[in-house]
């Protein structure tokens, strides 16, 4: 009967700790999704901010041109 008890809960622990293996898998898994998103969205936002820079920089330009174009 010992020795029933004891297959018991050795299966009960190789069950248990797959299932936090399983876990454990699943959260490393979300979290590296949610890395990889944050780093395109990251990506994107710098990209946009180096256009909006740019175009900035244009009218800039464009404007100190008209205006000494209009001055003399």
């Amino acid at each position: 009967m010992a020795l029933l008890l004891a297959m018991y809960q050795k299966m009960r622990l190789i069950r248990e700790k797959n299932q936090v293996s399983l876990d454990l898998t699943k959260y490393s898994s979300k979290l590296d999704r949610v890395q990889k998103n944050i780093e395109k969205v990251n990506k994107r936002y710098t990209s946009l901010f180096a256009d909006l820079e740019r175009q900035a920089k244009t009218v800039e330009t464009n404007a100190k041109s008209w205006l000494q174009d209009q001055v003399g």
